[in-house]
């Protein structure tokens, strides 16, 4: 991040944004769950829920302090700051964690006998490649993160529209809000109530809030809708990790999470070029809000089907 503040080249930005790009999902949707599957024997969903969420509140809180760094100082100065924030406190956090409980330390909740005897339950990603739950959720988190990935258009969309920036600022927020109470949330029922009842509501929160998107023009319902959508979000960012880790258990948690996670970052990258393509082909967002609606109904459908038959 820093090395960008320094850069003079499109060649510079390539580099340092595909470092940035590696090194992101281990640090987020990798790290988060694994550590937390490691640390919490119950109320996984929860506690996955409440860090995930945080971070939309985080970027809440930090862009628009970043955003004024920019006014002032240019974009070198901001990607300073975010090069500083990321050195002076989460590193120093990250070297500070235990990965795993020990007997001075142990996890939260009871465990099982096999648990207590030191023996991870679950099993490997070689046997999960032999379950069709595998390739459900595979296909869950492929649809879902390419929903994540065409969030980055929707201010885009907003002012296509011929609504002000400022409004579709907070159309914006109102998404990263929605997220936030979304991954809180989803998190907490998923510990409570079965996990096809949450899926089904969250995805109708996913389905809703990106239909009004298509069909809205006034900014306040337009705000709403985006909250709504934002709900959704919690499907992808909580409930498949947490998904996954009850379906194939610890025993090789983190490779079947970094496979899955490999087809979803994949699918977000290509979504930010697809839907921006579709824009300049019919000078619209609406095929990439339609698509976003099916791929929330085909995750659902899979993973229901799948999840039926496992039990």
């Amino acid at each position: 991040m820093l090395t960008l503040a320094a850069a003079h080249s499109l060649t510079h930005f390539y580099i340092a944004w595909i470092i940035i790009g590696i090194c992101q999902p281990i640090a987020i949707t990798l790290s988060i769950p694994v550590l937390l599957s490691n640390w919490f024997n119950q109320k996984l969903g929860t506690v996955m829920g409440i860090s995930l969420g945080l971070s939309a509140f985080g970027g809440t809180i930090f862009n628009p302090i970043i955003a004024d760094i920019i006014t002032k100082f240019g974009w070198r100065g901001g990607f300073i700051a975010e090069g500083l924030l990321i050195g002076l406190i989460l590193m120093p956090l990250a070297a500070s964690i235990r990965p795993n409980p020990d007997e001075k330390h142990p996890a939260y909740g009871t465990t099982t006998k096999s648990e207590s005897n030191s023996l991870l339950n679950g099993i490997t990603l070689k046997e999960a490649l032999h379950q069709p739950v595998f390739y459900a959720l595979a296909f869950a988190m492929l649809a879902l993160q390419f929903v994540s990935g065409s969030v980055q258009h929707i201010s885009g969309h907003i002012t296509n529209l011929g609504i002000s920036p400022v409004l579709a600022a907070s159309v914006v927020s109102g998404v990263m809000i929605g997220a936030a109470v979304g991954k809180i949330s989803i998190g907490y029922f998923l510990d409570k109530l079965s996990p096809i009842l949450v899926l089904l509501v969250y995805s109708l929160f996913g389905i809703l809030g990106w239909s009004g998107q298509i069909f809205l023009t006034n900014s306040t319902l337009l705000t709403i809708s985006a909250f709504i959508l934002g709900l959704g979000q919690g499907v992808c960012l909580v409930a498949l990790p947490y998904l996954i880790q009850k379906q194939f258990g610890e025993k090789d948690y983190s490779n079947i999470l970094s496979v899955i996670n490999m087809l979803g970052a994949f699918a977000m990258s290509l979504s930010v070029y697809l839907v921006g393509l579709f824009f300049d082909q019919t000078h619209s967002y609406n095929l990439g809000w339609t698509i976003n609606v099916i791929a929330y109904i085909l995750s659902f459908i899979a993973i229901f089907i799948t999840l039926r038959k496992k039990a």
